[in-house]
């Protein structure tokens, strides 16, 4: 995760043409070397558990594409799962009531099963992902992968 985190913030850096975004890209970078999590025993993991791929079936959640899939740690899928609603949050400020119940409920539902470091750790790399998406989807992507960057930085912070 950290040899890919080092390509998506080279990735901004060369698309963004923009020095204060590259360099809050790398300075995340540094932050995630320097905190990365400690190795656990390894889980059945999603791989991608981005929103989208959890279904409400009525009396529990489904979880769909499942075409990456291995082991991992458990905070990997969480983490991955925590970034992609806060990015409907920070993106969408109409959502961010929503969002917040959500990430409360997440939390809350999984207090003593995950490490919040390592929980903290995962999420801010996978918003350092989704930040060097916003390039592919948006033209006027950089406020969008500046508030992804700093909501990054905010969060791995507390991984250290």
């Amino acid at each position: 995760m950290l040899y890919r985190a080092r390509d998506w913030a080279a990735s901004l850096v060369i698309v963004s043409n923009d020095s204060a975004l590259g360099t809050a890209a790398t300075e995340l970078v540094g932050m995630l070397a320097k905190t990365r999590p400690k190795p656990s025993a390894p889980h059945l993991v999603h791989g991608t558990l981005y929103a989208r791929h959890i279904l409400d079936l009525g009396d529990g959640p489904g979880v769909i594409d499942w075409q990456r899939f291995g082991q991992g740690p458990l905070e990997l899928d969480a983490g991955t799962f925590l970034a992609t609603i806060s990015r409907l949050g920070l993106l969408h400020e109409s959502r961010a009531t929503e969002v917040a119940q959500a990430e409360e409920a997440f939390l809350t539902g999984t207090a003593g099963i995950l490490d919040p470091r390592a929980l903290a750790w995962y999420r801010a790399a996978m918003l350092l992902r989704l930040a060097n998406k916003q390039h592919r989807r948006h033209d006027d992507w950089r406020p969008r992968a500046r508030a992804l960057l700093g909501e990054a930085a905010r969060i791995a912070e507390s991984a250290g």
